[in-house]
């Protein structure tokens, strides 16, 4: 059923939960659907760390909310809507690591993409090819008003209903790219046919309203032929995985759920399809200041600049993931350790990753021994089942060299958490007493590197796009008095994460967070996140110009940690010098080889004669 036949009379969630195509395989029937969602169910009453605390954050009352979804599962008309309804009941949890995961390839486009900026929703990207400008004469920062005729904020709601991170603002965020881009692998209804849109030019007092059309792509869930073959190459991840070649112990290690603090792989997969390309991006999101220094020789953005008289650093860290990014970090550190007086250490659009990979960037900061962020964990045989195969590995290695002191360690320490989960399970504890899940390294404490460290002041940028590992380094800075935070706060996306499934019946996958992040000061992470020591929020003006205004504000703030008082006309003035001073230099930098070029073909043509 086309979109646009739709559109008058209908309602705004018929609108955007609008029915499917009619099924070719043959549907699940209404008693599978409630057996897999009580499976789903049942899955998050004994693994999801944060239950009980959803009460408190979000007043989330669990026994009634599983009872109203269970009965819109009953409901339900079809497979299609029954997807939705699993996608809803997760999003209900107000959890960013919280995702679900439906067997289709079914989406569609506008051909725009769209930010949520000072309240409103704005135009980020066009698609030259799909939306010229004679059918499209917009612009980045035009302000989209409505869809269809319905309002942009309403249409927000509703989205936010299918994928709701706990945080007001990145939730926004997130919906405000879903406005334009949906697909149904997580749960969205996808739109199809020719839409009207409506938008507000910067500095136009009358909006303007086109058609654009829908660009399908994918097969829905209710016309494949076999579910299965979407998924027979992913196997469930809620345990160890197998290697053809053998793990060593570490890599068996780091391949454990315990250690995920980062956003489950297939939402990250969406949101870059749904353009919020800046998660986990290399590049930082902010143009360098006039007359910066880039350092070439490692994947993220890393330069030197000046102002106020001192050298200020800027190095992005994009994740907590990946074999370089310690050697990479390491590589800048060495040349900003020799070279700056103070450091920006850019983390906005952290999408988080390992708990050792954040506890060893800490120890590059550390100037004394640091506490380290602790997980208080949901008993489980789940738990116990995957300790006693890391322990079963660690007896292997002892049997062949007994003297193996990291095995030696990590047996104490295994062992120790293996009665821990026990005990907790035979007391029937909701959740054990916080441990530290860093068990390769300093196991609740994190000490100086002892090879490459950074020791003068820290700026570190934060925002509503740090996720897990994104929310865990900044909260262990703060608290250990190593760095000013600066921005917005983070997403609050506090505990380890692991993905189950699929469901029995309907082939649905899902990740959930299985513990609860506990910071060094005693407070939990999830729903709350780290704030800003300084806040700052990203304007328009920000959004459309290289977000220079905040550049200028992030270097007031970090020559005030040396003791710099600066004005941002003061800065303002000194960067327009350098930025004249640059193009003074490029003028007569080209004058000089037009010289050069002129007076080589003058004497090739003397030597000719």
């Amino acid at each position: 059923m086309k979109l646009r036949s739709l559109v008058g009379g209908m309602t705004v969630g018929a609108l955007l939960f609008a029915a499917a195509p009619q099924n070719c395989f043959a549907s699940l029937t209404a008693s599978q659907r409630a057996a897999d969602f009580n499976e789903l169910a049942t899955t998050f009453e004994r693994n999801y760390g944060p239950l009980r605390l959803k009460a408190q954050t979000i007043g989330l009352n669990w026994e009634k909310n599983k009872a109203n979804f269970l009965a819109r599962v009953n409901s339900a008309k079809n497979d299609t809507e029954f997807y939705q309804i699993l996608a809803q009941f997760l999003a209900s949890l107000h959890d960013a690591h919280v995702s679900s995961t439906v067997p289709s390839t079914y989406s569609s486009k506008l051909g725009f993409l769209c930010d949520y900026i000072e309240g409103k929703v704005v135009i980020d990207q066009i698609n030259p090819l799909r939306l010229p400008t004679s059918l499209f004469p917009f612009k980045k920062g035009d302000q989209l008003i409505s869809i269809d005729g319905v309002p942009v904020e309403q249409l927000m709601a509703q989205l936010s209903l299918t994928d709701n991170t706990g945080n007001e603002i990145t939730t926004k965020r997130i919906a405000a790219a879903r406005l334009t881009s949906r697909s149904e692998a997580v749960g969205f209804a996808v739109p199809e046919g020719v839409s009207t849109v409506t938008v507000l030019p910067k500095g136009a007092a009358i909006p303007i309203t086109i058609t654009a059309t829908w660009i399908v792509s994918g097969t829905p869930v209710t016309n494949l032929d076999d579910l299965s073959k979407l998924l027979e190459s992913a196997p469930i991840v809620n345990s160890i995985q197998a290697s053809s070649g053998g793990d060593s112990l570490s890599d068996s290690i780091q391949k454990l759920p315990l250690y995920n603090i980062g956003m489950p792989k297939d939402k990250m997969a969406d949101w870059k399809q749904a353009g919020i390309t800046d998660v986990g991006n290399a590049k930082s999101m902010f143009d360098l200041p006039a007359g910066a220094t880039t350092i070439d020789t490692v994947s993220m953005t890393a330069a030197i600049y000046q102002a106020g008289g001192k050298k200020i650093g800027i190095l992005r860290v994009p994740s907590y993931e990946g074999d370089d990014l310690m050697s990479d970090i390491a590589t800048a550190i060495q040349q900003l350790q020799d070279q700056t007086d103070v450091l920006v250490l850019d983390q906005t659009n952290n999408p988080g990753g390992s708990v050792a990979l954040v506890s060893q960037l800490v120890s590059i900061f550390a100037d004394k021994s640091y506490k380290d962020m602790n997980f208080a964990l949901r008993p489980s045989m789940e738990w116990a089942n995957q300790i006693d195969q890391i322990n079963q590995q660690i007896t292997t290695a002892l049997s062949t060299d007994p003297k193996d002191v990291g095995a030696n360690a990590l047996q104490a320490r295994f062992a120790y958490l293996a009665k821990a989960i026990r005990t907790g399970m035979e007391q029937q504890q909701f959740l054990i007493s916080p441990v530290s899940l860093d068990l390769q390294n300093g196991y609740g404490m994190i000490q100086p590197q002892s090879t490459v460290r950074y020791t003068k002041p820290v700026l570190l940028l934060i925002n509503e796009l740090d996720f897990s590992g994104g929310d865990a380094f900044p909260a262990i800075m703060q608290d250990n008095g190593r760095a000013t935070t600066f921005g917005q706060n983070t997403n609050g996306a506090g505990g380890n994460v692991a993905e189950y499934g699929p469901l029995t019946n309907s082939y649905f996958k899902f990740a959930l967070t299985q513990s609860l992040m506990v910071r060094p000061n005693g407070a939990y992470v999830e729903n709350k996140g780290v704030s800003a020591d300084i806040p700052y929020q990203i304007t328009e003006d920000d959004f459309e110009n290289g977000y220079h205004a905040y550049t200028l504000a992030f270097t007031q703030a970090a020559l005030k940690l040396v003791g710099v008082d600066s004005t941002i006309p003061q800065l303002q003035a000194e960067q327009d010098a350098i930025a004249a001073k640059a193009a003074a230099d490029a003028k007569n930098k080209s004058a000089t080889a037009v010289i050069s070029n002129a007076i080589g073909l003058n004497l090739s043509k003397f030597i000719g004669n």
